[in-house]
C-alpha cells in the first residue's frame, strides 16, 4: 500500500486552530503598555514647552507660568493648552515649590524676565523608562535626563 504525501484536512485545521490561539494570546501583549518612544516624546514635549515659556517671560518682560495638571495630562505655558498622549502605564509627577501647587495633582513653574525661574521639575516614567525634566532655579535652563529607577541615574 502506497502512502500519499501531505496533510489531511483535519491535520491542517488543528494546526491553524493552534496558531490562531497562540496569536490571540500573544498579540495583545505586544500592543499593551507605553512604548519607550512615547515616554521620551512626552518628556521632550514638556521640555520644549518649558523652554518656550521661559522665552516668553524674557521677551515679554514679565513673569510667565508653566502650569500642569498631571491628573488630566494637560499643560500650558506658551499660550496653548497641550495634552500628553499618555496611557495608564505612564506616570507624570510635578516637583515645584509649595506655593506654586494648586492642588495635589496640579501646579506651576514660574519663569521670570531675567531668565530665572522658581525651579522644579517633572518626571515621566513607564516601567524601567524614567525621564527627569529639570528646571534650574537660577538660570531657568531646562534639561532632560534619562535615568533608570534601579541606579537612580
Amino acid at each position: 500500500m502506497e502512502h500519499e504525501r501531505g496533510f489531511s484536512l483535519i491535520e491542517m485545521l488543528v494546526v491553524l486552530g493552534i496558531m490562531a490561539a497562540v496569536l490571540g494570546i500573544a498579540l495583545p501583549s505586544f500592543n499593551s503598555g507605553t512604548s519607550p518612544a512615547q515616554v521620551e516624546s512626552a518628556a521632550t514635549e514638556l521640555a520644549s514647552t518649558l523652554r518656550a515659556t521661559r522665552a516668553a517671560a524674557v521677551a515679554g518682560g514679565q513673569p510667565v507660568d508653566f502650569s500642569i495638571d498631571v491628573a488630566r495630562g494637560s499643560f500650558a505655558g506658551d499660550g496653548a493648552l497641550h495634552r500628553l498622549t499618555a496611557d495608564e502605564d505612564m506616570h507624570v509627577a510635578l516637583y515645584t515649590t509649595t506655593g506654586a501647587l494648586s492642588s495635589a495633582t496640579s501646579g506651576a513653574i514660574r519663569f521670570y524676565p531675567d531668565g530665572g525661574s522658581s525651579g522644579g521639575g517633572i518626571t515621566v516614567s513607564s516601567g524601567a523608562r524614567f525621564f527627569v525634566v529639570a528646571v534650574d532655579w537660577l538660570s531657568g535652563a531646562v534639561s532632560v535626563r534619562q535615568r533608570t529607577e534601579e541606579t537612580g541615574m
